[in-house]
């Protein structure tokens, strides 16, 4: 009959380095799936575009040329962002989406609140509110952006 003293410890069982080592590699496995890479460009374009957008709504008397200028740059700005997003290449096998509703929600509200701000307020100061909204709008995107590196970076 065995007695409590003559059973190994769980760090002296066989295999348990083995188990040990298999739980690291599915955790940085889910990782990779989970904090999906896209290109690195794909953020500062997408300010870019959201900036030239906004800049062309807040130049609004003046000349055609510029308008229609700034209308192709963001058009094409737009074809980039569209094009990075298609030729990302998502992980293969288990995907699976993890939203941090703490820090999507209040995100999602500045960045509303920064897009009806010149809507909101051109009346009363002006359509330069719109190249400072856009200013500002492209630069928290970079922001979220970088911390959402650094965060990734630390998984």
């Amino acid at each position: 009959m065995e007695t409590p003293s003559d059973r190994p410890s769980p760090h002296e069982l066989p295999g348990v380095e083995a188990a040990r080592e298999a739980l690291e590699a599915a955790r940085a496995e889910e990782d990779q799936t989970l904090y999906r890479g896209f290109s690195r460009w794909y953020v500062p374009a997408l300010a870019v575009m959201l900036l030239l957008g906004f800049v062309n709504q807040g130049v609004g008397g003046s000349s055609p040329a510029l308008r229609v200028t700034l209308s192709v740059l963001t058009l094409a700005a737009a074809g980039l962002v569209l094009w990075l997003v298609l030729t990302a290449n998502p992980p293969k096998g288990y995907v699976r989406m993890d939203v941090r509703w703490r820090r999507v929600v209040p995100a999602s509200i500045v960045v509303v609140l920064l897009a009806l701000s010149p809507l909101l307020l051109e009346s009363m100061l002006g359509s330069w509110v719109w190249i400072a909204g856009g200013a500002l709008l492209a630069g928290f995107i970079v922001v979220v952006d970088l911390f959402y590196v650094r965060v990734r970076r630390r998984a």
